[in-house]
């Protein structure tokens, strides 16, 4: 059959790709090529904020720092990188950890950021182990669909991978866990790296650093509620002029950190009375209930107890 030749607007073809329509040519080879989104190995820090007011956990902070200092002359510390702040609801253990976060990448230990997860293990839908793992692996840039392709075990074996791959040391915070094994999976392959950890009921049978919190003594509760209750009016004076009716607040609050923010909550609310006024309303409140110190009586999963603290306004 004859060829057909091309006619003279075939010829004058301009577009943006070589034309081989009337080319004679031999066998073709090419090559499969597919593009991924490289992994960025710049800093990553997934961390929320820190808390707006902190007091009263030095002592604590102090021991959990040299696990998280690359310099540490402890060690058994260094060989042991993993640290679990616990303690009952209410307690503080997540404010901690953000702020101890913070403060080592601010200083310099972890070139290579922080990763964070809340596993909301209390909520009604709690994250599943896959949920949790997207979640720290989202920031280094692995896509989900791929993640999700393999076969569980790869997955956290390429989590791992991704982390070996990170130009310095990552800290990853993990929040709300009750069992060893949801930090077990999430556990780097290098003891270069850092785990931090909050659960409520403590991590025994996890190889770790454990320090469990108490309530707040009254001077940190109470600088604790004179911050909080400043927060939004540069002319909040009622701390500074109500000591005393402070120290009472902060001893109906027990101490407890939510408590205090509750409080604190409740006289931003009601910026027209004052402190005292504001104890003697809650004690009338609370005198048919034993005031909950850590808020040992859970509501559902899902639903937070209703604090006796806020949403209420003084009758007119």
């Amino acid at each position: 059959m004859a060829s057909q030749e091309p006619g003279p607007d075939e010829m004058s073809y301009q577009g943006d790709h070589v034309d081989f329509r009337w080319s004679r040519i031999g066998l073709v080879t090419g090559k499969e090529q597919h593009d991924h989104l490289d992994r960025p190995q710049a800093t990553v820090n997934s961390l929320p904020a820190a808390p707006v007011a902190f007091a009263g956990r030095g002592a604590v902070l102090d021991k959990i720092l040299p696990v998280l200092n690359p310099d540490s002359d402890d060690l058994d510390t260094n060989r042991l990188p993993i640290c679990v702040i616990s303690g009952p609801k209410g307690i503080g253990t997540s404010a901690l950890a953000k702020f101890a976060s913070h403060l080592a990448v601010n200083k310099g230990w972890f070139p290579g950021g922080a990763l964070y997860v809340d596993l909301q293990s209390h909520a009604k839908d709690p994250l599943t182990d896959n949920d949790a793992l997207l979640v720290l692996v989202s920031p280094l840039g692995v896509q989900g669909a791929e993640l999700m392709s393999m076969i569980p075990v790869a997955r956290y074996g390429y989590y791992r991978d991704c982390l070996a791959q990170r130009p310095g040391r990552t800290l990853i915070v993990v929040d709300h866990v009750v069992r060893a094994s949801q930090v077990e999976l999430v556990m780097p392959g290098e003891d270069r790296h850092c785990v931090l950890v909050t659960s409520r009921g403590g991590l025994p049978d996890l190889d770790a650093h454990e320090f469990r919190l108490r309530a707040l003594d009254q001077v940190a509760a109470c600088e604790v509620l004179a911050a909080l209750v400043r927060i939004g009016d540069a002319h909040e004076k009622r701390a500074e002029t109500e000591p005393e009716a402070l120290r009472d607040l902060a001893e109906l609050c027990a101490g407890v950190p939510r408590n205090l923010r509750d409080a604190a909550t409740g006289l931003r609310q009601n910026r027209d009375i004052t402190i005292e006024e504001y104890v003697h309303l809650l004690r009338d409140r609370l005198a048919p209930q034993r005031m909950p110190g850590a808020l040992e009586n859970e509501p559902p999963p899902g639903r937070r107890k209703r604090s006796p603290f806020m949403n209420w306004r003084r009758s007119s």
